[in-house]
């Protein structure tokens, strides 16, 4: 359907680190599923205290997850949401694939079967919005 989707699919508001994704978008066998959302690219220093702890929740299993960025626990969701042939994709921050972050993260997502398949090098963002 083309944009509004006013007759495509249900929209659901709320934290995507704490709701189960497939309670929201259970899988349909050859269907394609897009979760859309806008987390806040902040990292593990500059969140707020509910950050931290969708974070730890969504986290915890992995251990040092307390200076990840936020987008961290959306790879995390989307990782486990997946079936084996599936992919997902995001618009992130450079640090998880650069730096210290690194050794914290992937392990984790390459563990699941995952691959990296696309990146792009990083480039300056850019919108209408004050302060983008």
């Amino acid at each position: 359907p083309a944009l509004p989707l006013t007759d495509a699919g249900s929209i659901k508001v709320g934290n995507a680190l704490r709701v189960e994704w497939n309670a929201v978008c259970p899988q349909h066998g050859d269907y394609e599923t897009f979760i859309v959302g806008n987390p806040p690219y902040i990292g593990g220093k500059l969140q707020s205290e509910e950050q931290k702890l969708d974070i730890a929740l969504s986290l915890a299993e992995w251990g040092n997850y307390k200076n990840l960025d936020y987008i961290v626990g959306w790879f995390k969701k989307a990782s486990d949401y997946i079936g084996p042939r599936d992919g997902f994709a995001f618009v992130t921050t450079s640090s998880i694939n650069q730096g210290v972050q690194v050794e914290d993260i992937w392990p984790h997502i390459f563990s699941a079967g995952r691959e990296i398949h696309f990146a792009h090098t990083s480039f300056k963002w850019s919108n209408n919005a004050t302060n983008n």
